[in-house]
């Protein structure tokens, strides 16, 4: 069965979120191709080799830029389906550590992406980006009805 675009985009956001969270304030490099799962390769291949098809480098690429765009992250976005200098921004930075009022177990957003990512829970990783982006959106309400 078909991934949809929207469930590739949530597993991709979770695995670049993790990434530039665990490197935090360092910046890094995302690259496609050690993000996404090639569609020739099983997950669990280390000796896969890290090429892309071209439709796989497209998406994340256009996921990247519309993370960017968002202000959850900043970076310089190389065609070679890579992102150099990235780090989270003040945004994506408080949307991870951001504590979810309806949760009384007191993880935050980010912990729980770590852990989902570790379990490999697919529908839990799509409800916790939702709600990372509802508060990152919720962060910036404020200062659009300023302007």
């Amino acid at each position: 069965m078909s991934v949809s675009n929207l469930d590739k985009f949530n597993d991709l956001t979770g695995k670049v979120f993790d990434e530039l969270y665990t490197h935090f304030p360092m910046p890094c490099d995302l690259i496609a191709a050690k993000l996404m799962t090639p569609a020739s390769c099983a997950a669990d291949e280390d000796d896969c080799l890290l090429e892309l098809a071209d439709h796989d480098a497209q998406f994340f690429l256009a996921t990247v830029r519309w993370l960017i765009g968002s202000g959850f992250l900043s970076g310089e976005v190389i065609p070679t389906a890579q992102v150099t200098g990235a780090v989270l921004t003040v945004k994506g930075f408080e949307v991870l550590k951001a504590m979810p009022h309806c949760l009384t177990h007191g993880h935050s957003i980010r912990e729980r992406i770590a852990e989902t990512m570790k379990e490999g829970s697919k529908e839990t990783l799509k409800s916790l980006l939702a709600e990372e982006i509802a508060v990152g959106a919720k962060l910036i309400t404020p200062v659009i009805e300023i302007l």
